[in-house]
């Protein structure tokens, strides 16, 4: 199993950071999002506000491919950059 962890960072003034989920893959096609308890102390300190792919703080997502909201966001293996292609 392989995971990630995801931060937010609060706006000015703090500039805080929080880790708010974890995103768990187990292969290629078995893929878990949960927030952590970082999701719930950025909402009482900073305003943080649900992803939009996933409103609820308390809901497990899972999915047999990558969400899209990780998906768009993953380095090319092979180092192609926008400006290449």
């Amino acid at each position: 199993m392989n995971t990630l962890f995801v931060a937010w960072q609060s706006p000015e003034p703090s500039r805080s950071w929080f880790p708010i989920g974890r995103l768990d893959a187990e292969g290629a096609s078995d893929f878990l999002f949960r927030y952590t308890q970082g999701a719930l102390d950025a909402e009482a300190q900073a305003g943080f506000k649900p992803l939009v792919s996933f409103p609820d703080f308390r809901q497990r997502y899972e999915a047999s491919e990558l969400f899209p909201v990780f998906k768009n966001r993953v380095l090319d293996p092979r180092g192609k950059t926008l400006q290449s292609i």
